[in-house]
């Protein structure tokens, strides 16, 4: 691929960058919001009628005081900024690229479906050179579900969060069409491609569709 890949760029995928902060309580204090909770008398009623702890935080403005004893359940997880194409094909390291994913599901993501691609990409690409004729590949990514807490005692806003980021990913490639070298807008079906050069291309013309899911 021509297109060069990046590393994941600070700012995005910022849930990551959050789950992975070591906080300091006086961080998680928007005094400005606070202020202003204190100063309307409907706040003040619901504060003391209040029979909870996390009712009182909510009130006040204060739920992320709420995600502290959560952090530490977040961080032992160790959160990453995945690329759901790889770098090493030109994925980027930005939003449209990247979804959570722990360091575990990464390296197998990149164990069992990553590295396949790449090996079957270099694999076309001589034979590429060999033929005179190109492979064009279609990838397919979908991120999907929404993820719970894996511990009991979460807090609603945590619970909230993490409702928001997908639970699985679900990858696919597939060899879609050849084209001659130097005529990328040809779009010739494995059916048409000149014997010659389909002899030439055993593992392109033999390759079959692939689909991996991930639980991230």
């Amino acid at each position: 691929m021509k297109q060069k890949g990046s590393s994941p760029a600070t700012g995005h995928c910022a849930i990551v960058e959050r789950f992975n902060s070591r906080w300091d309580v006086k961080d998680l204090i928007d005094l400005a919001a606070v202020q202003k909770a204190l100063s309307s008398k409907s706040t003040l009623q619901k504060l003391a009628k209040a029979n909870s702890v996390d009712k009182i935080l909510e009130l006040l403005a204060l739920t992320e005081i709420q995600m502290l004893s959560d952090y530490s359940e977040l961080q032992a997880q160790t959160y990453i900024k995945g690329h759901i194409l790889s770098e090493k094909l030109g994925g980027p390291g930005t939003n449209v690229n990247l979804t959570p994913m722990s360091a575990s599901s990464n390296s197998t993501y990149y164990s069992a479906f990553e590295s396949k691609l790449i090996k079957s990409l270099q694999d076309f690409r001589k034979e590429e050179k060999a033929s005179g004729y190109r492979v064009r590949i279609r990838f397919h990514a979908k991120c999907s579900g929404g993820m719970k807490p894996w511990w009991s005692s979460a807090s609603k806003e945590t619970s909230r969060m993490l409702s928001k980021l997908p639970r699985t990913l679900k990858a696919s490639w597939r060899v879609d069409s050849f084209f001659k070298d130097g005529k990328p807008g040809e779009r010739i079906a494995k059916s048409k491609l000149p014997a010659s050069a389909a002899k030439k291309m055993p593992k392109a013309t033999g390759a079959k569709p692939v689909t991996y899911p991930l639980a991230l």
